[in-house]
C-alpha cells in the first residue's frame, strides 16, 4: 500500500494529494461546467501554492546536498565545489 509513496517520496505524495481536487475541477470544466471567477481564482491560488512549495523544497534540498558535498570535499583536502567553479 505504501510502495508508491516510497517511489515518489512523502513530500511529493502530499503535493499530489492536493492536486486531486484541482484535477477534478479541470475535468468538470472539460465536461461543460462554467466556473465563476472565485472558483478560478481559488484553483489558480492552489496551483501557484503547490508549484511554489515544490520549487522551494527542491531548492533547499539542492542547497543542503551542495553543502554536504562541499563539507565532504573540505575534509578530503579538495576545494569546495562552489570554489572550483568560481571565476
Amino acid at each position: 500500500m505504501h510502495h508508491p509513496i516510497g517511489l515518489i517520496g512523502p513530500q511529493n505524495a502530499v503535493l499530489f494529494g492536493n492536486l486531486i481536487p484541482v484535477t477534478t475541477f479541470g475535468i468538470e470544466i472539460v465536461r461543460g461546467y462554467r466556473p465563476g471567477a472565485v472558483e478560478l481564482g481559488g484553483a489558480a491560488l492552489t496551483i501557484a501554492a503547490l508549484v511554489a512549495n515544490n520549487l522551494l523544497v527542491r531548492g533547499s534540498a539542492r542547497s543542503r546536498a551542495s553543502a554536504v558535498s562541499d563539507e565532504a570535499g573540505s575534509r578530503s583536502g579538495r576545494r569546495p565545489r562552489s570554489a572550483r567553479f568560481a571565476a
